[in-house]
């Protein structure tokens, strides 16, 4: 690893150059969790994993640019409710390894990437998932591909892109992806928050991208959303989305009122997937985008109240 400059980096076996960013940038971050680390294609991935014991599992996955501090709130809930809560950071993002080339960031590798955490590495299964922003847009391929591992599904202001409907401020926001690693997540995160945010709580967003170079990933990631027929994405999400329909098992819609990104995109879920058919979907009027933020204690109660009643009721 150099040290030799602000910069501490690696390069694995098959020449992908790799920056870890320092522990010292997360001290004074109140993300009172112990670490796990799980290697992933030879880069550490890190995660949360709470009430470990429990056998009732809850994966919570991110979007961009946030990391797994997004559900710090959540997490003592659902572990005092009796779950074994489960949070990783994606690659590129919080405490896991950064590649430096922006190609390696595909759609399909990170897709790639989080099925050989979850399957490979923590060899889960009957996996309770709850994913925001993009990980819906990644998490959600693997449960049309592997039905089997998931108990049940929660969306929470997500997507599954199939260039169907045209969303303007998506668009914009696509746009000014390019010049988005200048400006501090600590003042871009409460944007997509209506309430009052805390600057300190602000700031752990900050914390995981010490420098520009840290921001390959939040960068390129609104540049990774399929929007083009002829791209292959396109094709497979195509694909996945008809297997995605046939999912049979308890499937949850929460989404905020107020999210400019995701409005009325819940509906797709609610009316072609077989397991969302049936289910007292959720909304909350008032929240925007991070709705973790706004209202971490409702979300916590809808996610347990909702497996209560269709994962656990009969067991």
């Amino acid at each position: 690893m150099d040290k030799s400059s602000d910069l501490f980096k690696y390069t694995t076996s098959y020449g992908l150059e790799v920056l870890r960013t320092p522990d010292s940038c997360f001290k004074d971050v109140d993300y009172p969790f112990k670490e796990h680390f799980a290697q992933v294609q030879e880069m550490r991935m890190h995660y949360v994993d709470e009430n470990p014991n429990a056998k009732k599992v809850i994966v919570l996955l991110h979007g961009e640019p946030t990391w797994g501090y997004l559900y710090r709130k959540m997490i003592p809930i659902l572990a005092k409710a009796g779950y074994r809560v489960i949070v990783p950071d994606l690659i590129g993002f919080g405490k896991s390894d950064k590649p430096l080339d922006k190609k390696s960031y595909s759609y399909s590798q990170n897709e790639e990437w989080l099925q050989e955490f979850l399957f490979d590495e923590l060899n889960l299964n009957e996996i309770n998932l709850v994913v925001h922003d993009w990980g819906g847009l990644i998490a959600l391929r693997l449960v049309a591909r592997f039905p089997e591992k998931f108990a049940s599904v929660v969306a929470t202001n997500t997507a599954f892109p199939r260039i169907e409907g045209f969303n303007p401020i998506f668009y914009i926001w696509r746009i000014i992806a390019f010049i988005i690693s200048i400006v501090p997540y600590s003042k871009l995160i409460p944007l997509g928050i209506n309430s009052a945010v805390k600057k300190d709580e602000m700031l752990a967003y900050d914390a995981p991208y010490p420098n520009a170079k840290y921001k390959i990933a939040p960068k390129i990631f609104p540049k990774l959303v399929p929007i083009y027929p002829w791209q292959k994405e396109v094709k497979k999400n195509k694909s996945l989305w008809k297997e995605l329909c046939n999912f049979s098992k308890p499937f949850l819609t929460v989404f905020s009122g107020k999210d400019p990104f995701t409005k009325k995109v819940e509906l797709d879920f609610i009316k072609e997937v077989k397991g969302a058919q049936g289910i007292a979907h959720k909304k909350v009027p008032k929240a925007n985008h991070f709705i973790q933020e706004e209202e971490p204690e409702l979300l916590s109660e809808y996610i347990v109240e909702f497996l209560e009643n269709h994962v656990y009721l009969d067991r």
